[in-house]
């Protein structure tokens, strides 16, 4: 469990309402006894669904246009390449 919360963590930034999508599969990270319930099941349905539903992550094509978007801080420099794709 705490691999799959952490691979859709990674994704945080293209789910929306991650935290509350996922709380009910943290309460399984506690020490209370670990049991698959229905309720987890839909909530990692509905988490697998999120993850290969648009807008999905695809490897970039050499034809089209990029985007370079970046951000600097006082103590971090980011940046994200991005490809518009049909």
């Amino acid at each position: 469990m705490e691999s799959f919360l952490e691979f859709t963590n990674f994704y945080r930034h293209f789910i929306k309402n991650l935290s509350y999508t996922v709380k009910p599969l943290n309460e399984l990270k506690g020490k209370k006894e670990w049991k698959w319930e229905e309720e987890y099941q839909k909530t990692f349905e509905e988490l697998k669904n999120k993850i290969t539903s648009q807008p999905v992550l695809t490897l970039l094509r050499r034809e089209g246009k990029f985007r370079v978007e970046t951000s600097t801080s006082g103590y971090a420099i980011g940046g994200v390449l991005s490809q518009k794709q049909e």
